[in-house]
Parts: structure tokens; C-alpha cells; sequence
């Protein structure tokens, strides 16, 4: 549902920027993404980090601030899918910062998407076509192919990864 509403309502939002201003929109729709998120990952993610040195394992404080480094980058996501981390083993060790795994998600998608609203409103000013349903449809049409392929053969991948969310957004 989060990626959902998420995509809905700034897919909306940079459609109508993107109309009126062009091209001129994706940095301000970027600076925006950065003050809003940026601040308070970066406290929860510090903290999370001296917590774990002050009282976690030296095993497990390794371990968070690989996580840490990952989250920083919006990739945590991928480093959980290739560790193969599944919600149905409650006993094995989770990662104090497992929860930005779909921020992960959704920033990854965020880098591209607005360029591709941009693309179809340039196409569609040129070929009086509503490109961006064309490329939402091929996009999230094939984002949730890979999902039910992916499924099967690995489903951390399947769980975590853009590819197999997108079309969720």
C-alpha cells in the first residue's frame, strides 16, 4: 500500500510539474526529496551505529555498519535480498536498520522515474501521444512479470529488489 499511494501522489506531483515547468522541475523535485528524507535517516541510521558499538557484540556491530553503509546509499534493499534475509526465519538476527529496505525501494525508483515523466511528456508533446501511459504500462507491466518469475527461484530477490516492486510505485 506504502508504494502504492507513494507512486500515485508523486507521480501526480511531478506529471503537473513537469507540465508547467519542464525539465526545470527534476531538481527541485530532487532538493525536496533531500530535505525532507535526508535529515532524519541520517540521525536514525548515527545513532543506530553507536548504539550497536556501545551495545551490541562485536560480530553484530560489523554486520550494522555494513547495513549503515548500505542505508546510506538507498541500497540496503539489494544487500538484504543477496544475503537471502527472510521474514519467515523470526529467529535469525535482524538488522536494527532492516526497515529502510523499502525506502531503498523507493528512492532507487525515484532516480529514474522522473527523468522517464520528462521523456513522455516530450514525447507526447511530439507525437500528441499520452506517452506516459505507455511507458507506466510497459514498465510496471514488465516490473510485475519479473515479480511472479522471480517468485519462485528466489524470493528474497523477488521480495526486495526495484525490478520486482516497481510496478507497485
Amino acid at each position: 500500500i506504502f508504494f502504492v499511494i507513494s507512486g500515485f501522489l508523486i507521480t501526480r506531483q511531478l506529471a503537473a510539474g513537469v507540465a508547467a515547468n519542464g525539465i526545470r522541475e527534476l531538481p527541485s523535485f530532487y532538493a525536496n526529496r533531500i530535505r525532507r528524507l535526508l535529515p532524519a535517516s541520517t540521525v536514525v541510521v548515527v545513532a543506530t551505529i553507536v548504539m550497536a558499538y556501545l551495545v551490541a557484540p562485536p560480530l553484530r556491530v560489523k554486520a550494522i555498519t555494513i547495513d549503515a553503509i548500505y542505508t546510506t546509499f538507498y541500497g540496503l534493499n539489494y544487500r538484504l535480498a543477496f544475503a537471502g534475509t527472510d521474514y519467515q526465519h523470526q529467529n535469525d538476527a535482524v538488522s536494527p536498520l532492516q526497515h529502510f529496505w523499502s525506502l531503498g525501494v523507493e528512492e532507487q525508483f525515484y532516480i529514474l522515474w522522473p527523468i522517464l515523466i520528462v521523456a513522455a511528456a516530450v514525447l507526447g508533446r511530439r507525437y500528441r501521444t499520452s506517452a506516459l501511459v505507455v511507458i507506466l504500462l510497459a514498465m510496471g507491466g514488465t516490473s510485475f512479470w519479473y515479480s511472479a518469475t522471480t517468485t519462485v527461484a528466489s524470493p528474497s530477490m523477488a521480495y526486495f529488489s526495484l525490478h520486482t516492486r516497481a510496478w507497485e510505485l
